[in-house]
């Protein structure tokens, strides 16, 4: 009888028009199907972690756009964009504002809550905890209504429906109301698709094209802000810029004075302040003419525009000024016919200072007022109409012996390239420390990058210097929308039909006369943010219906990559991409979600050659995903999905996470939807043996009949006649009865209330965790009236409905997941021998040998008509769950002739499955088909 193995799945589920492929490498590594499954790096396949439910959004009619923001390792938090608002979620719960204290609840319709200057207002969102007596308030959120000053009333958080609480357990004491923490934001739903973010330190830059640059920053876990940055150099300009002749004459002569910061940046020229203008009037018009009487200005000449009243739309901006006449001149290139009407006041200051009665030969003193954290100043004096270079102090004084100036080297001149609609950027990212944005609507070719180390400021200088400000637009036979920049060792452009390196060339810096800007493919990048996987860059097909890589080649010395969804191009044959993000612990897994509600989960290490794809449905559909480590204490990252659901005839919508799948007690797994824990283990630190036992766990809140399982303590070891070393069987993975408690102590006793005499026991050495075990499990109201499947003490438990947010077992338990069932699939493609063929010819498995990792409980057979549960239970002591099992497990299959040869397993409890291989055995007949 011969047999085969299949060692790997490292391609993953393949699509139909590669079943005829026998003859290639990925066939002999796939799978046919692959649902609710991922591939792992080392080429197993298990079914997908379940989902931890986190919270609802804010608004169940849409889904909110998720966006990961990472402070620090400690700080991660995931930010729900939706409707002219952000809420921030850190550690799998929306950050909540200052807590209110209640002192009073109705048991009532609706529920009224007292609590003294509470502040809020009607349609904010609370959660509420901690109340003594009307318990059924605990652990949910609500949105106030009919608010007083003191009161307010409950409603639900998905319909607004009055909270009835007429049958509720009467209040008894104390409790805290929290209001869920938001920000105003501009983004409209109709935008959050095309909403653009990139973060460096503490800020993150948010761009689109029909909006202004916002920065959003964080100082606190409830302390954002989000405000649009002024493009201009940070180190202030100096003010009071004078001069003085030290030698009188008649020659006319002007000097600009800029501030320098100890890192380099050069502020803009500095006022002559003692020269400000007056602004009488300004027209809305284009361009914007400005009266002020007898203002003595010149054209070409510049000045600074402040304090105007109604048209703030020209305040702490520099304009060159044309068609001057005795008492009014233009703004050089404004138009304001759109601007606010003028009402009063504002001045208008030279950007120089100038003097009519030098010497031919200068002998001049300038001085000025210090600008804030200035290093030093840098000194121009014009010729020829061009302010050039003559000098640098360290003080507010220079003296102009005559230095002719350098007119290579000139004052920056200030730009904002993004003023006005149309001229918004659609991204942004960072390059050879510079900021770079691009995509603008006016501009959709065009990128803008900062000054070398000085995000904000766009200032260039004429001519221009290598650490300018640098405007590069992308020459090509069309037009097209620059979508992203990804910085590697070049800057990647992604446009919607064309992708593109940017670097300077070996050995030279980056700046306006060293750019270098080629194409290196044309397919075209749709909106959603890029992923770098080591170093490769992934994007999305412009058209959202495939994957595409692109890495560098050094043997072409360009940039080249594949569509790497070709092999499982049918789960885009119909359906588009919606969504995607990057989880790049454990397995290096992309989350896609599809057009239909489903997700795709995209296994991807270069290292391993895994290019792995399968397919992830739930109960209701996936509509967006972000992923970032949940917190500090937890080694993966999580995938972050807003649900759509509908929970006893309503449609609502959760954020809810990948659960971890590091587990080593099958107590401890999570393979449920929606789903939420009841896990309490209190530390033990001491366990006193004698004629009674008593545990010291501290504050450990149990109380008298209670009962309490007991795991993990370490005894003084045992040690037989060859020296192995073991743990003798003391209480642990048992069950006890509390009595005599005490705040810090309690003693265990049998369910009969007998004591348990542990005299002879050997000493207790450390560790150990105390579980108390309960019949029923609250907290899901999220899950209200709908039909659920849990795991409790590693035992499958179904049969289950949630009533008033809770579920009651017939017996307690102490570990419970608890959510909504999914099932995963696993089948092989037709059976290939490796030598000549099978195809065509009748087979019959009889049995196939699967080699397991940390697995329990399966269905095996022929197809997924015809299956049958596996024996599992082999030498768990009585009491205990099946073990995970790491070996291998023969099965014997259903006896049927077929022409295919597949084999088809199902994991359909909330329990781990790993399939590392399959070695089936086989027949095949003796002759063909007719």
């Amino acid at each position: 009888m011969p047999t085969l193995i299949q060692a790997s799945f490292a391609r993953g589920e393949i699509g139909p028009q590669l079943y005829g492929r026998v003859d290639t490498a990925a066939y002999q590594i796939a799978l046919r199907k692959a649902r609710n499954c991922i591939i792992h790096p080392y080429g197993g396949v298990s079914n997908r972690n379940g989902l931890l439910w986190c919270a609802p959004v804010k608004t169940h009619t849409y889904a909110p756009r998720l966006i990961p923001f990472k402070f620090k390792t400690s700080d991660t938090y995931i930010l729900e964009f939706g409707n002219l608002y952000m809420r921030v979620m850190r550690n799998d719960a929306h950050v909540t504002e200052a807590a209110k204290t209640i002192t009073g609840a109705t048991a009532a319709n609706p529920v009224v809550v007292t609590s003294v200057a509470h502040g809020f207002s009607n349609g904010d969102e609370v959660f509420i905890d901690a109340v003594v007596g009307m318990t059924q308030l605990n652990g949910r959120r609500f949105k106030v209504a009919n608010v007083a000053a003191n009161t307010f009333e409950l409603t639900d958080q998905e319909s607004g429906a009055n909270i009835n609480g007429t049958a509720y357990t009467a209040y008894s004491s104390a409790g805290t109301a929290s209001k869920v923490y938001e920000i105003t934001t501009p983004y409209a739903t109709a935008d959050l698709d095309t909403l653009k973010h990139n973060q460096s330190a503490d800020v993150m830059t948010l761009t689109h094209p029909s909006y202004t640059v916002r920065e959003l920053r964080r100082t606190g876990h409830a302390a954002w802000t989000l405000s649009s940055p002024t493009f201009t150099p940070d180190q202030t300009w100096p003010t009071t810029v004078a001069v003085a002749p030290d030698v009188g004459a008649a020659v006319t002569v002007r000097y600009r004075v800029t501030a320098n910061s100890e890192d380099g940046e050069e502020s803009l020229p500095g006022l002559h302040t003692a020269a400000a203008k007056t602004i009488t009037a300004v027209t809305a018009a284009n361009p914007v003419v400005v009266t002020s009487v007898a203002h003595g200005l010149s054209n070409g000449d510049e000045v600074y525009i402040a304090a105007v009243l109604g048209m703030t739309e020209l305040n702490g901006r520099r304009f060159t000024i044309a068609n001057v006449a005795a008492n009014t001149f233009q703004l050089e290139g404004e138009d304001g016919t759109s601007y606010t009407a003028y009402t009063s006041a504002g001045t208008a200051t030279p950007t120089f200072t100038r003097i009519t009665n030098s010497a031919a030969t200068f002998a001049n003193t300038i001085t000025w007022v210090a600008a804030a954290d200035a290093d030093k100043y840098t000194i121009y004096r014009e010729k020829n109409g061009v302010f050039g270079f003559i000098g640098e102090s360290e003080t507010t004084t220079f003296y102009d012996a005559n230095v002719s100036p350098d007119l290579d080297i000139t004052p920056p001149r200030q730009r904002d390239p993004f003023r006005g609609t149309d001229n918004y950027p659609g991204t942004s990212s960072y390059y050879e420390q510079r900021r770079v944005f691009g995509g603008s609507t006016n501009y959709p070719d065009t990128a803008w990058y900062s000054q070398i180390g000085a995000q904000n400021n766009m200032s260039v200088s004429s001519p221009t210097q290598d650490d300018d400000a640098i405007t590069a637009t992308l020459n090509a036979l069309e037009v097209n929308e620059i979508r992203h920049f990804v910085p590697l060792t070049d800057l990647i452009a992604l446009t919607s039909a064309s992708e593109w390196k940017i670097s300077s060339g070996q050995d030279a810096a980056f700046s306006a006369s060293t750019i270098k800007q080629k194409p290196q493919s044309y397919w075209g990048s749709a909106h959603y943010k890029p992923i770098i996987a080591g170093n490769t860059v992934l994007f999305v097909q412009e058209n959202k219906a495939a994957v595409r890589s692109l890495g560098y080649s050094f043997q072409i010395d360009s940039y080249t990559g594949s569509e790497m969804s070709l092999l499982a191009s049918h789960m885009f044959q119909t359906y588009t991409i919606a969504d995607w993000a990057y989880a790049r612990s454990p397995d290096q897994v992309i989350h896609i979600v599809r057009s239909d509600g489903d997700a795709v989960a995209f296994t991807f290490n270069q290292e391993q050659e895994i290019i792995a794809w399968t397919t992830w449905d739930t109960l209701g559909g996936f509509e967006r995903v972000a992923s970032i480590r949940p917190s500090s204490d937890t080694t993966d990252d999580a995938g972050y999905f807003v649900i759509k659901r509908t929970i006893d005839g309503r449609t609502k919508r959760y954020i809810e996470r990948t659960h971890t799948r590091r587990f080593t007690d099958v107590r401890d797994c999570f393979f449920v939807d929606s789903g939420l824990s009841y896990d309490e283990p209190l530390t033990i630190t001491d366990v006193a043996i004698g004629a009674t036992t008593v545990i010291t766990s501290a504050s450990h809140g149990l109380s008298n009949g209670d009962y309490v399982d007991l795991f993990d303590i370490v005894w003084e070891s045992d040690f037989d006649d060859v020296d192995t070393e073991t743990q003798p069987d003391q209480l642990n993975r048992q069950r006890y009865l509390v009595a005599n408690a005490a705040t810090n102590t309690f003693e265990i006793q049998t369910s009969a209330g007998a004591a348990i005499v542990s005299s002879a026991y050997n000493d207790y050495v450390e560790g150990g965790t105390a579980r108390k075990a309960v019949l029923t499990v609250t907290g899901y109201w999220h899950l209200e009236g709908a039909s659920v499947v849990a795991l409790c003490d590693g035992n499958v438990v179904t049969g289950l409905t949630v009533a008033n947010g809770a579920v009651t077992f017939a017996r307690r338990f102490s570990r419970v997941h608890l959510g909504l069932r999914y099932i995963a699939d696993v089948e092989t493609l037709n059976i290939e021998a490796p030598q000549g063929t099978m195809q065509g010819k009748l087979k019959k498995i009889s049995g196939v040998t699967v080699r397991m990792k940390d697995s329990v409980g399966l269905f095996a057979g022929n197809d997924e008509s015809d299956l049958e549960e596996i024996a599992w239970r082999e030498n768990e002591a009585m009491g205990d769950p099946n073990a995970l099992l790491t070996d291998d497990k023969y099965i014997q299959m259903p006896e049927s002739w077929n022409t295919n040869g597949r084999m088809f397993f199902r994991q359909s409890a909330p329990l781990p499955m790993t399939i590392l291989a399959v070695i089936p055995r086989f027949h095949v007949g003796d002759d063909d088909l007719p």
